[in-house]
């Protein structure tokens, strides 16, 4: 495990901090803006809305969505620096990066991107305050989260019953989002990190990667694990996750064939 550690962190804080040779970068950046900066790739992202509600449940992300709307959000991309972020295989700058950039504004990509990172954030927020409110609930969150939060576990949960925003708090609804979608460079491949100019091999693959990671987690492993009360709740989160990937493309499609 040890041997495990040390190459993850080797193709995190080595790898993963060496570019893209300038041709290839070009190369995708030019492809990214061709492909996502059109109305189509803008109405795919609306998408997103039925994997939160899959991810987080119907109630915090339809609580999450009247905030939204009403300006009360607890959270925004701006508030943790990402809200020119869209995902780190698209972090590439130089002109081409910018170009990029503008094409994705241009189009509405990142404006929509933008509003599903937010309702996603802050419909984890909400998903974990009700969590915490009882005995059971507590339990659950320690045992998921006190590993990173350590001895401030229980302020953060003394935070999220309050409705206060606390650094931890931000900690928590940016893990929320990572596990959801690849926005640094640790929720990426170690082939990705290790191999550089390998990265074009994975252009616009990395977020459905993240998303059969997530379906790893959230229920394969929970089957396999072999015991009864897990393997229940896996084949529950499997269905549920499936029927959300499966809505997702719904209104997008109905967009796309009414553009057309």
């Amino acid at each position: 495990q040890a041997m495990e550690v040390r190459d993850m962190l080797k193709a995190r804080f080595q790898g993963g901090e060496r570019g893209m040779s300038e041709p290839l970068a070009a190369t995708r950046n030019l492809i990214n803006a061709s492909l996502l900066g059109n109305i189509a790739s803008a109405a795919t992202q609306i998408g997103d809305t039925a994997t939160v509600f899959a991810y987080h449940g119907l109630v915090p992300t339809v609580q999450a969505t009247v905030e939204m709307l009403r300006g009360k959000s607890r959270i925004t991309p701006k508030d943790l620096g990402i809200v020119n972020h869209v995902a780190e295989e698209l972090s590439e700058m130089g002109w081409t990066g910018r170009a990029l950039h503008m094409t994705m504004k241009v189009s509405g990509f990142h404006a929509v991107d933008m509003m599903g990172k937010k309702l996603n954030m802050n419909a984890a927020l909400i998903k974990n305050s009700r969590l915490v409110r009882s005995a059971k609930g507590e339990a659950e969150f320690r045992a998921k989260y006190e590993p990173a939060f350590g001895e401030d576990i229980g302020q953060v949960i003394n935070d999220l019953k309050n409705r206060r925003m606390s650094e931890n708090v931000e900690l928590l609804a940016f893990n929320e989002l990572s596990d959801f979608q690849p926005i640094s460079k640790a929720e990426l491949p170690q082939m990705y990190l290790e191999h550089p100019n390998g990265r074009i091999l994975y252009q616009l693959k990395t977020y459905q990667l993240k998303q059969m990671d997530v379906v790893r987690r959230e229920a394969y492993q929970e089957i396999a694990s072999g015991e009864p009360r897990r393997m229940a709740k896996g084949a529950k989160r499997l269905m549920i996750l499936g029927t959300g990937y499966a809505l997702a493309g719904v209104a997008p499609d109905a967009i796309k064939d009414w553009v057309e």
